[in-house]
């Protein structure tokens, strides 16, 4: 590839050896050292559990299939605060225990899909269309994910049994329509899952127009949202085919989106239009034995991004950008049951990103690449400690990174090291504790590093942030009487290092550096009760900030709430299912120097499900009171919302 091409250096290949050599002496001292407790740890059961299922790690599992908006979905787990621009289409965000939404891996069961260029993932641009279920890892995420996300990890889990059809339309204010279909089923050797789903809006609704002049209400008035329009489309496929032990995995995702874009609340954009489009997909072939399992496979994907912002109404220089995004991914993984009580995981992987940045309207393209290589490895010991279960996990990760701008001189290298030490214990057959340790990082985006040879300046010299989290807490679930109820309570604490932040430069220009540091602590409760006809669910998250000189984060709200509670009853052959919910955000800051503050915001949804047979209607009224709000530097939020659907799901017999 030349001079410039993304060839590693004979340094570089022995850096990384030199790691991987030193995880596999920290991985044998465990081994020695675990031998010392050999009589600590009975016997464990002889079936294993798969590698990705970590009792250790703090997650919570949201069912999702027939739901539209995963945003209203990840409201109601604990420490998950979800950053929204504005209805549907706008991009929305996840920080997680008040991390950036940078910080927020998202994937595809285990195939990545954001990256440090790619952006933070934009949850705007996933569909739940065909997706089983959420997983969410908030602080350290599971080995075998192979992730060193600062914030915690989304995970969108596929169905893997089951035979059912569905359809559903759906129409709502704001010119709200849209469709969605999907389809499981198979055999014990084949399973074909697919969804696809069509949604759009006009986004038109009303909001308080500050006349650009935030102290002074005087002057203020209403205004309806204009070319905030906007149209997605999606698609999912998945295979999966097993004989035996062996099983080879096929899926293919793609998600569109286009239509305008609006600007802030203060200065709209009438003529400021963009475009997304994505596919990823990936091949994979696994075995699982009594003695382990292995998993070889390969993915990838594309992205492109447009914008076109001909009269500066966005930007400080007129745009017509077309952002092109290429990836290939590879991944070998394994674990090994080397006795009752300890089994060994190492999986690594390499990515290759290419990035083509290209505006029209200023300079020629630019390309950009970068290689990525990372190794890990897992120890796990698990059994009894007299009749309690107890499980110990202690993992390290390297990832060593090559980047280059095509256009530039010699490639850049950064290596960013991660561990993490997990551990649970079974205090009766219906409560475990659980605590971890664990380290992430960020490696700067090519964006940042690179700029955009327009208002962002290069920064060649962009540290990795790096971060460092404990937690600790205890779950409980069971039975006491006529409830049927879980209960999660746990404390966390993180420090995060060399934050990237923009400064500006000039009038005109800005560059992104290394300036900022850190402390979050908090604490985050979430219940679930069933008593008769009643349900109930509930999370609460409290999040203490510094930002050093006695400011907090922006855009972190001390208090979080969510509460939900509905009933089932029957009507002779139909069901009917009424809820109310409560959303509450606490006050924040708009800004860094804490000087626009937020006030305290509550909203109240309303929804009515009936289901006659296979058919079920339901009926939604959000922001009840009308309360509206604001999010991400003055974008307005929709107020009240009706939605109105009628959905067909039908479970066939195999």
């Amino acid at each position: 590839m030349g001079r410039h091409g993304s060839r590693v250096s004979a340094c570089t290949l022995f850096s990384t050896f030199m790691h991987a050599r030193t995880f596999i002496l920290v991985i044998a001292a465990l081994f020695s050292a675990a031998r010392g407790y050999a009589q600590a740890f009975g016997a464990a059961a002889e079936i294993q559990a798969p590698a990705s299922e970590d009792s250790t790690a703090t997650s919570t599992r949201v069912p999702v299939e027939g739901q539209s908006d995963i945003g209203r979905s990840l409201d109601r787990v604990p420490g998950a605060n979800v950053l929204r621009t504005g209805g549907l289409g706008a991009f929305s965000g996840l920080s997680i225990r008040g991390s950036d939404t940078s910080h927020t891996d998202l994937y595809l069961d285990w195939l990545p899909i954001s990256g440090p260029d790619t952006g933070a993932a934009n949850l705007a641009l996933v569909s739940l269309a065909g997706i089983d279920e959420l997983r969410i890892y908030r602080g350290g995420a599971p080995a075998w994910l192979s992730s060193a996300a600062m914030g915690g990890v989304l995970q969108l889990r596929m169905p893997t049994r089951g035979a059912r059809l569905g359809a559903e339309t759906e129409v709502g204010s704001n010119g709200f329509v849209g469709v969605r279909v999907r389809a499981r089923g198979g055999n014990r050797r084949l399973f074909v899952s697919g969804a696809a789903s069509i949604e759009r809006s006009d986004n038109d609704f009303r909001y308080q127009h500050d006349n650009a002049t935030r102290f002074d209400p005087t002057d203020d008035f209403e205004a309806r949202r204009e070319n905030a329009e906007v149209e997605l489309a999606s698609g999912l496929l998945h295979l999966r085919y097993a004989t035996g032990p062996h099983e080879l995995a096929a899926v293919v995702m793609g998600v569109g989106r286009r239509g305008g874009a609006p600007g802030a609340g203060p200065t709209p954009a009438l003529d400021t239009h963009q475009t997304n489009a994505r596919i990823v997909g990936s091949l994979g072939y696994s075995f699982r034995g009594e003695r382990g399992e292995f998993q070889l496979a390969a993915g990838g994907g594309a992205q492109r991004h447009r914008f076109f912002d001909p009269n500066r109404e966005i930007g400080l220089y007129a745009e017509a950008s077309d952002d092109r995004y290429a990836r290939a991914f590879l991944r070998m993984a394994g674990t090994a049951h080397l006795l009752p009580w300890l089994s060994l995981m190492s999986v690594g992987t390499v990515t290759h990103d290419v990035r083509t940045a290209e505006n029209a309207l200023l300079t020629e393209a630019e390309t950009s690449l970068r290689t990525r290589f990372s190794i890990g490895a897992e120890a796990r010991l698990h059994g009894e400690i007299g009749d309690r279960e107890a499980e110990l996990r202690a993992s390290a990760r390297v990832e060593h990174s090559e980047t280059i701008e095509v256009a530039g001189n010699e490639p850049e290298s950064q290596n960013l090291p991660t561990f993490r030490l997990a551990g649970s214990l079974a205090l009766a057959p219906n409560v475990r504790v659980v605590a971890s340790l664990a380290s992430g990082g960020r490696l700067p985006s090519i964006r940042e590093r690179y700029g955009n040879r327009g208002t962002l300046l290069p920064s060649p010299g962009l540290r990795v942030e790096s971060g460092l989290s404990f937690d600790a807490g205890v779950i409980a679930q069971g039975e006491l009487g006529p409830l049927n109820a879980s209960l999660e309570a746990r404390g966390f604490h993180r420090s995060m290092n060399d934050l990237i932040r923009y400064r500006l430069t000039s009038q005109f220009t800005a560059r992104a550096e290394n300036i900022t540091s850190a402390t979050l602590t908090g604490a985050e409760l979430g219940f679930r009760g069933k008593i008769g006809f009643l349900e109930a669910q509930a999370s609460y998250t409290f999040l203490y900030t510094d930002a050093g000189d006695g400011l907090a984060l922006h855009w972190r709200p001390q208090h979080q709430i969510f509460s939900e509670l509905a009933s089932a009853h029957s009507i002779g052959p139909v069901s009917i299912r009424p809820s109310a919910a409560i959303r509450m955000r606490g006050a924040t800051y708009a800004d860094p120097a804490n000087l626009v503050e937020l006030p305290r915001l509550t909203w109240v949804d309303l929804s009515l499900d009936a289901s006659f047979h296979a058919f079920t209607a339901r009926i939604q009224l959000r922001d009840v009171f009308d309360r509206r709000g604001q999010d991400f530097v003055g974008f307005p939020l929709p107020g009240r919302t009706l939605r109105i659907s009628i959905a067909y799901q039908k479970d066939l017999i195999q």
